[in-house]
């Protein structure tokens, strides 16, 4: 094989191998996916961290026990729920407060499951007008 092929061949390959460890990283530190139903616990402990309010962060934490307990929540969101926890509990109020702001950002794309129809205390009925309803 001529040499420029063969560094090209190599170049080739190094790029491949970067390029797989890159996409193993970035999947590997992807924040964990948070059930419909928990989503309201991610934005208490960031509240409870911003206000440095440590009655509202063992709020949260009772309630995450509770919900895992119930099996409302996934070994994984506990497991970030609580290492949060503890970060803010450590006195490191302002990382714990940013890790849960970006934890909260990587929600908003993210595939779930449906909320269940039992959370819902209220009917969307009244949201299919028809147009001839109006006014009557």
């Amino acid at each position: 094989m001529p040499r420029s092929q063969a560094t090209q061949y190599t170049f080739s390959v190094l790029l491949l191998l970067a390029s797989c460890a890159g996409f193993l990283l970035i999947g590997c530190s992807r924040q964990p996916v948070v059930e419909h139903n928990n989503l309201h616990l991610v934005a208490s402990l960031r509240t409870a961290c911003s206000a440095q309010n440590e009655t509202w962060l063992l709020g949260v934490e009772r309630a995450v026990v509770k919900r895992f307990d119930e099996g409302a929540m996934s070994e994984t969101e506990r497991d970030e729920f609580t290492r949060l926890i503890a970060l803010a509990k450590s006195g490191d109020w302002q990382s714990a407060e940013s890790a849960c702001f970006s934890w909260e950002k990587a929600q908003l794309s993210r595939t779930r499951a449906a909320p269940d129809e039992d959370s819902h205390s209220h009917s969307h009925d009244h949201l299919h007008t028809h147009a001839s309803e109006v006014g009557k």
